[in-house]
């Protein structure tokens, strides 16, 4: 599998658990590596695109534009991992 076709099938799982996070939907408030700037999920302890540990709850002002850009959701970390 290669990475385009993996990721496209990732960004529409995770699109999907943010969108439905109310915490998430209401506030903006959600994990986000702080060296990478990934949008992570909420039990992800370490980054899925660079691997760090310095992932924290942050602020999003627009998570919809955000989500739906897709420029903060790579997972290339967990990608290299798989083969």
């Amino acid at each position: 599998m290669d990475y385009e076709q993996w990721i496209r099938r990732e960004l529409r799982i995770r699109r999907k658990f943010l969108r439905d996070s109310l915490v998430v939907r209401e506030s903006g408030i959600c994990r986000i590596c702080q060296d990478c700037q990934e949008i992570c999920l909420c039990h992800e302890e370490t980054c899925p695109n660079c691997g760090g540990g310095n992932v924290f709850q942050g602020r999003i002002e627009n998570v919809a534009s955000e989500m739906a850009g897709g420029e903060r959701i790579r997972c290339k970390y967990r990608f290299d991992q798989l083969g």
